[in-house]
C-alpha cells in the first residue's frame, strides 16, 4: 500500500517515478538507477536495502519523515507539466541491454483516459493487481481502478505464484 501511495504522491508532485522491484537482481537495479539517474528513492524498511549505493533514500517509515508528511497535510496543489516524466520503465533487455522508456504525464493521463470505462469498474468494485510495478501494465492495474473510484487489491508475490491462493484472493 505504501508503494501505491508513494507513486500517487510522486505523480501529484509533478515528478516522475522509476519503479524498482526489490526482487530484481542487484545488477539490474544498479543499471536501471544508473540509466535513469533518479535524484531520490522512496522506500520503507527492508526495501531500502535493494537501492543501489549513491542514491539518496527517503524512508517513509522514518519518524522524522512521517512527521514532515503529516505536517504537509493537505497536500499542496502543484501544476504538472504534461511533457514531464511520469515514470521511466525499462524493457526486459531480451535483445541486449534494457532500455529506459520515459512516459510523460500527458501520455499516461491520455492512456488512462482512453481506458476510462473500458474496464467496467466504478465505486464498489475492486481489481486484483498481480503485476510487478516494473512492468508497464502495472500503471493500468493500479491507477485504472483508482481514477474510476474503484479499489485495488494488491496481491503479493507468494499469492500470485499460487493459483489456489490467487483464486481465494479474487
Amino acid at each position: 500500500v505504501d508503494l501505491v501511495v508513494a507513486m500517487v504522491a510522486v505523480l501529484r508532485s509533478g515528478a516522475g517515478y522509476l519503479p524498482l522491484d526489490p526482487g530484481f537482481p542487484a545488477e539490474r537495479l544498479a543499471f536501471m538507477v544508473e540509466d535513469a539517474g533518479p535524484v531520490c528513492t522512496v522506500a520503507v524498511g527492508e526495501t531500502a536495502r535493494a537501492v543501489p549505493e549513491g542514491v539518496p533514500v527517503l524512508l517513509l517509515d522514518d519518524p522524522e519523515v512521517a512527521a514532515v508528511i503529516v505536517a504537509a497535510q493537505p497536500a499542496p496543489s502543484v501544476p504538472v507539466d504534461p511533457e514531464g516524466a511520469a515514470y521511466v520503465i525499462h524493457t526486459s533487455g531480451s535483445t541486449g541491454r534494457p532500455k529506459g522508456v520515459v512516459v510523460s504525464h500527458g501520455a499516461f493521463a491520455g492512456f488512462l483516459a482512453a481506458m476510462d470505462g473500458r474496464l467496467g469498474l466504478g465505486p464498489g468494485d475492486a481489481l486484483v493487481a498481480v503485476t510487478t510495478v516494473s512492468f508497464d501494465i502495472a500503471g493500468l492495474e493500479l491507477f485504472g481502478p483508482l481514477v474510476r473510484g474503484a479499489s485495488v487489491v494488491l496481491a503479493d508475490r507468494v499469492t500470485v505464484r499460487d493459483p489456489l491462493a490467487l483464486s481465494a484472493l479474487v
